[in-house]
């Protein structure tokens, strides 16, 4: 897991990294850090290819607005959760608008942070699966990536979108035991052991589906009216 952190203020920096070390090292979740004393770089790094689970953003920096880094972000398609660590009470309003996970006072940090956290974890779990490879150890995948799964013989193959390009992992895991862990609302089986995210889906034809990357997918007839009915309800929840 990796991690941003937009502190300008040295001591704020170190603080708050060592707590966020803290916290993951209790919970045994290994993590990577990354500081940034101007906001205004992140944008930047991110379109290059870094991938961060989590931003901890300052609000007020000498050279850059934590709020109108976190716009950019989102305007660009970033989503990954924001909270914001900061001594600026009369702006935590303005968090709802780029969809902040939290809002933390510096002068509560020691007992607020923590919370911060804990509502991060929880939203990883429900947007993550853990899966384990057929020779190698335990992926977390994120489920917005998961573009579908299906049984390969010996176990089941996903599809995962990963900087811009499409990876396979194949793991031991029969595809029902996949299935289980796939949310109702996000993923259908358009065929026997075939199931697609719902938001990847781009065309339904009669017998196949085309997905975002092109790929078109086998189709049952019988499943067909399914997979129309999914995808009206995911356009009509995204609206």
């Amino acid at each position: 897991m990796r991690i941003a952190i937009c502190e300008d203020e040295h001591i704020y920096l170190e603080l708050i990294k060592n707590k966020v070390v803290e916290y993951f090292k209790e919970r045994q979740v290994s993590i990577n850090t990354d500081s940034y004393t101007d906001a205004s770089l992140l944008p930047a790094k991110i379109d290059e290819g870094r991938q961060y689970d989590l931003i901890l953003m300052d609000l007020q920096m000498k050279h850059s607005d934590g709020m109108e880094i976190a716009k950019k972000l989102r305007s660009i398609g970033v989503d990954t959760p924001v909270i914001f660590v900061t001594g600026i009470e009369e702006r935590a309003y303005q968090g709802y608008s780029v969809d902040a996970l939290d809002y933390v006072l510096k002068k509560d940090m020691e007992l607020r942070l923590p919370e911060a956290l804990d509502r991060f974890m929880e939203r990883q779990k429900a947007a993550t699966i853990a899966v384990s490879g057929r020779d190698e150890g335990t992926a977390v995948i994120k489920l917005k990536d998961l573009l579908w799964a299906e049984s390969d013989g010996r176990g089941s193959s996903l599809k995962v979108r990963e900087s811009g390009q499409k990876k396979n992992m194949e793991s031991r895991l029969a595809i029902g035991k996949v299935a289980e862990m796939l949310p109702k609302d996000d993923f259908v089986e358009v065929y026997k052991s075939i199931y697609v995210n719902i938001s990847e889906i781009r065309r339904v034809d009669n017998d196949t589906v085309t997905m975002s990357d092109g790929s078109e997918l086998p189709l049952s007839r019988r499943k067909r009216n399914d997979v129309l009915l999914a995808v009206i309800c995911k356009v009509r929840k995204q609206a």
